[in-house]
């Protein structure tokens, strides 16, 4: 239980992480003319949470950890910037301070309009996937259209190769093609020690594509 509880914490929450990590450094670096630019990665949280389809019946908590990696990305990408842009529109021309208030607190006020409009548009977004494709979230709708793609390709030494070039190429962007493939790999792919136990071993197994 405790090295259980150790492995949920890390690599439980890997997406959840990664997420903070790269909205907080998106943040710093192209945030530098507004204020309470640290938001971000709060913001970015909650529009994950909705993308995973935090709530629902169908949510999986398992989302939070390696298998939740590319939606995780796509969170911390795409909701920091359009709550940066949001930010800078709707700056205010001039700070209102007051004698009962501090300058931190003008700023998280100024954050309110912006983080809300950001989260209201991943919602609306995330609301035209499930209902245009009757899925739980925008993840399922990505990791549907991957395995769809995956589907058309009967030979599995074929789909081994798709899968190592689809996860070359995210790594030559800096992604781990590894994690972000983590739905594929289950689907298509099992252990080495279960491969040996059917007694029908195969040479593709997730074991050696991981290694």
């Amino acid at each position: 239980p405790f090295l259980d509880s150790i492995y949920k914490a890390t690599f439980g929450l890997f997406s959840v992480y990664l997420l903070i990590t790269i909205s907080c450094n998106y943040s710093v670096n192209w945030a530098k003319d507004v204020n309470f630019p640290l938001a971000g990665p709060i913001i970015a949280l909650v529009c994950f949470c909705v993308t995973v389809g935090l709530g629902n019946d169908y949510f999986d908590i398992s989302l939070f950890g390696v298998k939740g990696t590319f939606s995780a990305i796509i969170c911390a990408l795409i909701s920091t910037r359009i709550f940066i842009a949001f930010q800078k529109r709707f700056k205010r021309k001039a700070a209102f301070f007051f004698f009962v208030t501090d300058f931190m607190f003008n700023n998280a006020i100024d954050v309110i309009i912006p983080s809300v409009l950001t989260i209201s548009l991943f919602v609306i977004v995330n609301l035209l996937f499930v209902k245009t494709f009757q899925v739980s979230g925008f993840h399922e709708f990505s990791t549907n259209l991957t395995l769809k793609v995956f589907s058309l390709v009967e030979n599995p030494i074929l789909i081994s190769i798709l899968y190592i070039l689809l996860s070359t190429f995210l790594w030559f962007f800096g992604i781990h093609g590894s994690n972000v493939l983590e739905d594929i790999a289950s689907q298509y792919f099992v252990s080495a020690s279960s491969s040996f136990l059917s007694g029908n071993p195969e040479i593709c197994t997730k074991t050696f594509l991981d290694v």
